[in-house]
C-alpha cells in the first residue's frame, strides 16, 4: 500500500481493506450482480475496500504470460489498490498510466522480497 501511496494516490484509503480470493464463477456472480457483464474478470475493487481476486484469472495469466501464480497474484492486488487510490483503466490512457504504475510497483515489491529473503539467507549462517 504504502509503494501505491508513494506514487501520489489521489484518494484516501479505506481504513480496511478485505482481500477475498475467488473462483471464476464467484467472480462472474459478483461482476454480473454489481456491472450488468455477465463473465469472469480478473479483479473487481469496491470503494469500500473490499478487492476479490480470481485465482482462476490470475492462473490462466501466468500459464499465457510465463508467469506464476504468486505474481499473478501480486498484479491483482495492486491493480485493486491502484483502483482504491482513484485511479481507473476505462479509457486507454487511464488503463496505459494504470499498466504503468502497476507494473513498476509490482518490480518494486518483488526487488524488496528477493532483498529480504537475501538478508534473512545471510542471518540464518549466523
Amino acid at each position: 500500500m504504502t509503494k501505491v501511496m508513494e506514487r501520489g494516490a489521489q484518494a484516501s484509503f479505506p481504513k480496511e481493506i478485505i482481500v477475498v480470493f475467488v473462483s471464476d464463477a464467484r467472480i462472474t456472480r459478483i461482476h454480473r450482480d454489481f456491472m450488468s457483464v455477465d463473465e469472469p474478470t480478473d479483479v473487481i475493487t469496491f470503494r469500500h475496500g473490499e478487492i476479490f481476486i480470481s485465482v482462476d484469472a490470475a492462473e490462466r495469466q501466468g500459464e499465457k504470460f510465463f508467469s506464476d501464480l504468486c505474481r499473478e497474484l501480486r498484479v491483482y492486488f495492486v491493480h485493486g489498490l491502484l483502483h482504491l487510490s482513484g485511479l481507473e483503466d476505462l479509457t486507454e490512457q487511464g488503463f496505459e498510466e494504470m499498466a504503468t504504475a502497476q507494473e513498476a510497483i509490482v518490480r518494486e515489491v518483488e526487488e524488496e522480497l528477493a532483498r529480504l529473503s537475501q538478508l534473512d539467507a545471510e542471518m540464518s549462517y549466523f
